[in-house]
Protein backbone atom coordinates (compact mmCIF):
# COMPACT_ATOMS: atom_id res chain seq x y z
CA UNK A 1 0.00 0.00 0.00
CA UNK A 2 1.44 3.52 -1.25
CA UNK A 3 0.54 6.57 0.11
CA UNK A 4 -1.59 9.08 -2.10
CA UNK A 5 -2.56 12.77 -1.15
CA UNK A 6 -5.46 14.47 -0.67
CA UNK A 7 -6.72 17.57 0.46
CA UNK A 8 -9.26 17.84 3.40
CA UNK A 9 -10.96 20.50 5.30
CA UNK A 10 -11.45 20.65 8.88
CA UNK A 11 -11.03 16.98 9.53
CA UNK A 12 -8.42 14.50 9.99
CA UNK A 13 -7.91 11.83 7.46
CA UNK A 14 -6.02 8.60 6.88
CA UNK A 15 -5.19 7.20 3.75
CA UNK A 16 -4.03 4.07 2.24
CA UNK A 17 -3.91 3.58 -1.60
CA UNK A 18 -3.37 -0.01 -3.39
CA UNK A 19 -1.66 0.53 -6.48
CA UNK A 20 -2.30 -3.18 -7.54
CA UNK A 21 -6.11 -2.93 -7.83
CA UNK A 22 -5.62 0.71 -8.46
CA UNK A 23 -8.57 1.56 -5.62
CA UNK A 24 -7.91 3.17 -2.49
CA UNK A 25 -9.40 3.94 0.89
CA UNK A 26 -10.11 7.30 2.90
CA UNK A 27 -11.06 7.08 6.75
CA UNK A 28 -12.55 10.34 7.70
CA UNK A 29 -12.53 11.60 11.46
CA UNK A 30 -13.97 14.72 13.37
CA UNK A 31 -13.23 14.70 17.00
CA UNK A 32 -11.55 11.08 17.08
CA UNK A 33 -14.33 9.74 15.78
CA UNK A 34 -14.46 7.99 12.52
CA UNK A 35 -17.17 9.33 10.31
CA UNK A 36 -17.09 7.60 6.94
CA UNK A 37 -14.93 5.69 4.13
CA UNK A 38 -14.35 7.23 0.63
CA UNK A 39 -13.54 4.37 -1.84
CA UNK A 40 -11.63 5.76 -5.42
CA UNK A 41 -9.78 5.04 -7.74
CA UNK A 42 -7.55 6.53 -10.12
CA UNK A 43 -9.49 8.28 -12.13
CA UNK A 44 -12.45 8.29 -10.40
CA UNK A 45 -14.46 8.45 -7.51
CA UNK A 46 -16.25 5.66 -6.83
CA UNK A 47 -18.19 4.53 -3.90
CA UNK A 48 -18.66 6.82 -0.45
CA UNK A 49 -19.37 4.44 2.00
CA UNK A 50 -20.80 6.52 5.10
CA UNK A 51 -21.10 5.69 8.68
CA UNK A 52 -20.94 7.46 12.09
CA UNK A 53 -23.04 10.19 13.48
CA UNK A 54 -21.14 13.06 11.38
CA UNK A 55 -20.92 11.70 8.86
CA UNK A 56 -23.79 13.47 7.19
CA UNK A 57 -21.46 16.88 7.29
CA UNK A 58 -20.34 15.23 3.88
CA UNK A 59 -21.26 15.47 0.68
CA UNK A 60 -19.17 15.98 -2.46
CA UNK A 61 -15.58 14.79 -3.13
CA UNK A 62 -13.67 15.39 -6.46
CA UNK A 63 -10.66 14.04 -7.82
CA UNK A 64 -7.92 16.62 -9.65
CA UNK A 65 -4.59 15.78 -11.12
CA UNK A 66 -4.28 13.08 -8.66
CA UNK A 67 -5.26 15.20 -5.62
CA UNK A 68 -8.47 13.65 -3.96
CA UNK A 69 -10.28 17.01 -3.12
CA UNK A 70 -13.26 16.80 0.09
CA UNK A 71 -15.45 19.39 0.66
CA UNK A 72 -17.94 19.49 3.62
CA UNK A 73 -21.29 20.18 2.27
CA UNK A 74 -22.72 23.76 1.94
CA UNK A 75 -25.89 24.85 3.78
CA UNK A 76 -28.81 24.62 1.18
CA UNK A 77 -30.40 28.18 0.65
CA UNK A 78 -34.39 28.54 -0.66
CA UNK A 79 -35.80 30.75 -3.32
CA UNK A 80 -39.48 32.00 -1.60
CA UNK A 81 -42.63 32.05 -3.65
CA UNK A 82 -46.10 33.59 -3.07
CA UNK A 83 -46.26 35.55 -0.28
CA UNK A 84 -42.46 35.96 0.36
CA UNK A 85 -41.53 36.82 -3.16
CA UNK A 86 -38.03 38.15 -3.25
CA UNK A 87 -37.02 36.31 -0.36
CA UNK A 88 -34.39 33.75 0.75
CA UNK A 89 -34.85 31.51 3.36
CA UNK A 90 -32.79 28.51 5.58
CA UNK A 91 -34.58 25.81 6.68
CA UNK A 92 -35.05 22.24 8.13
CA UNK A 93 -37.30 19.13 7.71
CA UNK A 94 -40.15 19.52 10.14
CA UNK A 95 -40.99 16.09 9.94
CA UNK A 96 -37.71 14.09 11.38
CA UNK A 97 -37.73 17.62 13.72
CA UNK A 98 -39.11 15.40 17.23
CA UNK A 99 -40.29 18.89 18.77
CA UNK A 100 -42.63 19.38 15.24
CA UNK A 101 -43.61 16.05 15.71
CA UNK A 102 -44.70 16.43 19.14
CA UNK A 103 -46.15 19.73 18.92
CA UNK A 104 -48.26 18.40 15.96
CA UNK A 105 -49.40 15.51 17.86
CA UNK A 106 -50.49 17.98 20.60
CA UNK A 107 -54.07 16.76 21.97
CA UNK A 108 -55.70 19.49 20.99
CA UNK A 109 -58.52 20.73 18.55
CA UNK A 110 -57.28 22.52 15.16
CA UNK A 111 -59.05 25.54 16.46
CA UNK A 112 -57.01 25.56 19.26
CA UNK A 113 -53.49 24.68 18.28
CA UNK A 114 -51.77 26.29 15.37
CA UNK A 115 -49.11 23.28 14.81
CA UNK A 116 -52.58 20.99 14.03
CA UNK A 117 -52.75 22.94 10.79
CA UNK A 118 -48.95 23.05 10.18
CA UNK A 119 -48.39 24.34 6.27
CA UNK A 120 -44.87 22.39 6.51
CA UNK A 121 -46.38 19.04 7.43
CA UNK A 122 -48.94 19.36 5.24
CA UNK A 123 -46.49 20.36 2.26
CA UNK A 124 -44.24 17.47 2.83
CA UNK A 125 -46.62 14.92 3.84
CA UNK A 126 -48.94 15.26 0.30
CA UNK A 127 -44.94 15.50 -1.54
CA UNK A 128 -45.98 18.38 -3.58
CA UNK A 129 -42.45 19.04 -4.32
CA UNK A 130 -40.22 15.86 -4.15
CA UNK A 131 -37.09 17.74 -4.19
CA UNK A 132 -38.22 19.46 -0.78
CA UNK A 133 -37.80 17.12 1.76
CA UNK A 134 -33.96 15.94 1.06
CA UNK A 135 -32.96 19.35 1.20
CA UNK A 136 -34.59 20.28 4.10
CA UNK A 137 -32.84 16.80 5.87
CA UNK A 138 -29.10 17.91 4.25
CA UNK A 139 -29.98 21.32 6.23
CA UNK A 140 -31.27 19.03 9.42
CA UNK A 141 -28.11 16.99 9.15
CA UNK A 142 -25.74 20.33 8.97
CA UNK A 143 -26.78 22.70 10.81
CA UNK A 144 -27.48 20.21 13.56
CA UNK A 145 -24.53 18.14 13.86
CA UNK A 146 -21.39 20.38 14.31
CA UNK A 147 -19.81 24.16 13.79
CA UNK A 148 -20.11 25.50 10.35
CA UNK A 149 -16.68 25.57 8.94
CA UNK A 150 -16.39 28.28 6.27
CA UNK A 151 -16.69 26.70 3.46
CA UNK A 152 -20.05 25.54 4.39
CA UNK A 153 -21.42 28.88 4.62
CA UNK A 154 -24.53 29.55 2.39
CA UNK A 155 -24.70 31.75 -0.82
CA UNK A 156 -26.89 34.37 -0.68
CA UNK A 157 -28.37 36.36 -3.88
CA UNK A 158 -26.78 39.93 -3.99
CA UNK A 159 -29.83 41.00 -4.56
CA UNK A 160 -31.57 39.70 -1.73
CA UNK A 161 -32.03 41.93 1.26
CA UNK A 162 -33.95 39.64 3.68
CA UNK A 163 -33.89 36.16 5.20
CA UNK A 164 -36.38 34.56 6.61
CA UNK A 165 -34.57 31.58 8.86
CA UNK A 166 -36.86 28.21 9.48
CA UNK A 167 -39.69 29.11 7.13
CA UNK A 168 -39.52 25.05 7.43
CA UNK A 169 -38.78 23.40 11.04
CA UNK A 170 -37.85 24.66 14.54
CA UNK A 171 -34.37 25.13 15.87
CA UNK A 172 -33.12 21.47 16.68
CA UNK A 173 -30.49 22.31 19.54
CA UNK A 174 -28.19 24.95 20.07
CA UNK A 175 -25.70 23.65 17.64
CA UNK A 176 -28.59 24.72 15.06
CA UNK A 177 -29.26 28.15 16.89
CA UNK A 178 -25.47 28.86 16.87
CA UNK A 179 -24.59 27.96 13.40
CA UNK A 180 -27.48 30.34 12.38
CA UNK A 181 -26.24 33.37 14.25
CA UNK A 182 -22.83 32.43 12.68
CA UNK A 183 -24.60 32.51 9.08
CA UNK A 184 -25.98 35.78 10.43
CA UNK A 185 -23.01 37.33 11.63
CA UNK A 186 -21.37 36.51 8.13
CA UNK A 187 -24.13 38.35 6.40
CA UNK A 188 -24.05 42.09 8.15
CA UNK A 189 -25.87 43.59 4.71
CA UNK A 190 -28.63 41.40 4.76
CA UNK A 191 -31.50 40.96 7.28
CA UNK A 192 -32.65 38.23 9.09
CA UNK A 193 -35.77 36.91 10.88
CA UNK A 194 -36.20 33.74 12.65
CA UNK A 195 -38.93 31.91 13.79
CA UNK A 196 -39.01 29.70 16.86
CA UNK A 197 -40.97 28.58 19.70
CA UNK A 198 -38.56 27.07 21.09
CA UNK A 199 -37.98 29.55 24.22
CA UNK A 200 -36.02 26.99 25.71
CA UNK A 201 -33.41 26.64 23.50
CA UNK A 202 -33.26 30.65 22.72
CA UNK A 203 -33.08 32.16 26.12
CA UNK A 204 -30.47 30.24 27.67
CA UNK A 205 -28.34 30.94 24.24
CA UNK A 206 -28.75 34.39 24.20
CA UNK A 207 -27.79 35.00 27.91
CA UNK A 208 -24.28 34.12 26.70
CA UNK A 209 -24.67 36.05 23.34
CA UNK A 210 -25.13 39.03 21.57
CA UNK A 211 -28.05 39.26 19.43
CA UNK A 212 -26.73 40.31 16.17
CA UNK A 213 -28.32 43.67 14.75
CA UNK A 214 -29.22 42.51 11.70
CA UNK A 215 -31.23 39.78 13.01
CA UNK A 216 -34.83 39.68 14.46
CA UNK A 217 -36.35 37.07 16.91
CA UNK A 218 -39.75 35.64 16.22
CA UNK A 219 -41.53 33.52 19.03
CA UNK A 220 -44.23 31.63 16.62
CA UNK A 221 -47.60 31.37 19.36
CA UNK A 222 -48.70 28.07 19.40
CA UNK A 223 -52.01 28.48 21.08
CA UNK A 224 -54.88 29.73 18.52
CA UNK A 225 -57.31 32.63 19.52
CA UNK A 226 -55.35 33.48 22.24
CA UNK A 227 -53.04 36.81 21.49
CA UNK A 228 -49.68 37.10 23.23
CA UNK A 229 -49.06 40.98 23.21
CA UNK A 230 -45.54 41.08 25.17
CA UNK A 231 -42.73 38.68 23.52
CA UNK A 232 -41.07 36.14 26.07
CA UNK A 233 -36.99 37.31 26.34
CA UNK A 234 -35.30 38.14 24.19
CA UNK A 235 -37.33 37.91 21.21
CA UNK A 236 -38.48 40.63 19.92
CA UNK A 237 -41.76 40.40 19.21
CA UNK A 238 -45.03 37.77 18.92
CA UNK A 239 -46.47 36.35 16.07
CA UNK A 240 -50.20 35.30 16.44
CA UNK A 241 -53.00 33.21 14.66
CA UNK A 242 -56.68 33.49 15.19
CA UNK A 243 -59.71 31.84 13.56
CA UNK A 244 -61.90 34.63 12.84
CA UNK A 245 -61.30 37.92 12.01
CA UNK A 246 -61.48 41.09 14.79
CA UNK A 247 -58.24 39.99 16.67
CA UNK A 248 -56.54 43.10 15.52
CA UNK A 249 -54.78 41.38 12.26
CA UNK A 250 -52.18 43.46 11.04
CA UNK A 251 -51.31 40.49 8.84
CA UNK A 252 -53.67 40.56 6.10
CA UNK A 253 -52.43 38.91 3.29
CA UNK A 254 -49.82 41.42 1.94
CA UNK A 255 -46.74 40.19 0.38
CA UNK A 256 -43.79 40.38 3.33
CA UNK A 257 -41.26 42.80 1.46
CA UNK A 258 -44.46 45.36 1.18
CA UNK A 259 -44.70 45.47 4.88
CA UNK A 260 -41.78 44.11 6.92
CA UNK A 261 -42.94 44.45 10.27
CA UNK A 262 -40.96 40.78 11.18
CA UNK A 263 -37.80 41.49 9.68
CA UNK A 264 -37.52 45.36 10.77
CA UNK A 265 -36.53 47.36 14.30
CA UNK A 266 -40.49 48.15 13.41
CA UNK A 267 -40.84 48.42 16.99
CA UNK A 268 -44.11 46.27 17.26
CA UNK A 269 -44.02 43.50 19.25
CA UNK A 270 -47.40 41.93 18.64
CA UNK A 271 -48.52 40.32 14.95
CA UNK A 272 -51.56 38.75 14.36
CA UNK A 273 -52.29 36.53 11.33
CA UNK A 274 -55.72 34.65 10.20
CA UNK A 275 -55.09 31.43 10.09
CA UNK A 276 -55.40 30.30 6.15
Amino acid sequence: MTSFNILCYGFKRSICFDGYRNAGVVLLEYRCRAIGIMVFNKINLTTWSRGGTLDRQWRTATKTDGVIVIMLAQVKVSNMQGKLEEFQAISTNTRTNKFCVDMKNVKKYEDEWICKVCYSHKTLDNGVYPSLEPALQHNSDVLSDAPLQVTQMPKFKKKTEYIRLSAHGDLLNETHLDNLIKIVEANPDKNFALWSKRVTIVRPYFKKNKIPANLQLVWSNPVVNKVVDIPPAPFHRVFNNVSHKGYRENCTGQKCKDCLLCYTNSGVTTIIEKVK
